[in-house]
């Protein structure tokens, strides 16, 4: 979720996130406490979220990250790219301002995202993708969103959807027990 700044104009620039991109780390008390840190509140830029997942996982932009956090190349034997994208929220917000659902730019927003999952999985070198893709919606109420994260997501069976926090750490287990 990315907060905006409680003020009636909500311009573009009043899009301020609540959280920083940790890069990619095996240091599970960063990430712990990252996660743990987390507020939803505000609303959902999720086509940003998506984007920084490839971001992090894709070699084409190593460059911004630290040399510690670099991804591997594409191919790179024992290595698995995955991302999880979860989401408790529309994908209504574009450029800092939330949109009403089935708006032209909530729309926008949607089609964005969906773009980039499209991207992330393609791979012209073999039938691998190039990045695995599994989608959580949570108390999602909007048939758009809900589509969009199926479609999203690698195979069906990549896609969870639940009302409730055993239902997410079943969806977050069964992921589990998929990658390993």
């Amino acid at each position: 979720n990315v907060n905006t700044a409680a003020n009636a104009a909500h311009t573009p620039t009043s899009c301020t996130p609540s959280a920083k991109i940790v890069p990619l780390t095996k240091d599970r008390t960063t990430l712990k406490g990252t996660i743990d840190g987390f507020k939803a509140s505000g609303s959902t830029a999720g086509q940003i979220g998506t984007a920084f997942a490839w971001y992090l996982l894709s070699p084409n932009w190593s460059n911004v990250w630290p040399a510690s956090s670099k991804p591997a190349n594409y191919g790179t034997p024992k290595v698995k790219k995955i991302a999880i994208l979860m989401t408790d929220g529309e994908y209504n917000t574009l450029l800092g301002k939330q949109y009403s659902d089935g708006s032209a730019q909530a729309t926008t927003a949607l089609a964005n995202a969906l773009a980039l999952c499209t991207a992330m999985k393609k791979n012209t070198l073999s039938s691998d993708p190039n990045i695995e893709i599994y989608t959580v919606g949570f108390q999602l109420d909007t048939t758009a969103s809900k589509t969009m994260l199926k479609s999203c997501a690698t195979k069906a069976d990549h896609y969870y959807e639940t009302s409730t926090g055993d239902g997410l750490k079943s969806a977050f287990r069964d992921i589990a027990l998929k990658i390993s």
